[in-house]
């Protein structure tokens, strides 16, 4: 791998992952122990030879944060990083250590801009498997049809007009739907992000330990759900 990324010659490039170490042992780890050492040589030269820069470090210059809490050693170490090319550094926007969740560490995430977005709709089934939304879309479809009787124009014009009035009112309620989602994720997230900020000033503090576990276990639900949607 070393050989391979001394050999590429790329502009634009991102090496992210766990690297299993710090850069900075003062700056990246709460504790002096053997877990975690700096990161070793080999991958200081890549970083070197592309010009690879620590986003989070310039973002945030000296400030401190971590993305793995080790229970063993009752301390936090800064091992998952994002890296890219100074010329990508124009398109860095935000970055941010992200609330521990399906894994044992934090994620990391960086948003860069300048990228396409597509989006394909597609119907939401879990809306009809709820009864005060599918109470809305049965109104939707029998306001429709009382208000757009056949006799008063062809019925494909009716149904493809009918087609888009639900396409929108679909759209319309699971927009609502994913907004309260999300609302309940987010207070969830931030309920984690408070007890870890304990946890980090008080890494020995079991009983914080079991609180972020519970918590984490409902958000775990949470967005296992969404990812099957989104399969």
């Amino acid at each position: 791998l070393q050989n391979e990324l001394m050999e590429v010659n790329y502009q634009n490039m991102i090496l992210l992952g766990d690297f299993n170490g710090v850069i900075n042992p003062s700056l990246d780890r709460t504790t002096k122990t053997d877990e975690h050492r700096k990161l070793p040589k080999v991958l200081f030269d890549i970083i070197q030879h592309h010009q690879l820069k620590d986003t989070w470090r310039e973002k945030y210059g000296n400030s401190r944060d971590y993305t793995f809490y080790s229970p063993r050693h009752k301390s936090f170490s800064r091992i998952d990083m994002i890296f890219m090319t100074e010329k990508m550094l124009s398109r860095m926007g935000k970055v941010d250590i992200k609330v521990q969740t399906l894994s044992d560490h934090n994620p990391m995430t960086v948003n860069v801009t300048g990228l396409r977005k597509f989006f394909r709709w597609r119907v939401n089934e879990e809306l009809f498997a709820k009864q005060d939304l599918n109470n809305k879309i049965e109104k939707t479809i029998i306001d429709y049809f009382n208000n757009n009787r056949p006799e008063h124009t062809s019925r494909l014009v009716t149904w493809d007009a009918f087609k888009a009035v639900m396409r929108g009112q679909l759209i319309y309620l699971n927009k609502m739907q994913k907004q309260k989602e999300e609302n309940e994720r987010i207070q969830l997230e931030e309920q984690i992000k408070l007890k870890e900020q304990k946890l980090k000033n008080k890494p020995k503090d079991s009983t914080t330990q079991q609180e972020i576990k519970i918590l984490q276990t409902q958000l775990e639900a949470k967005l296992t759900k969404e990812t099957e949607w989104l399969l």
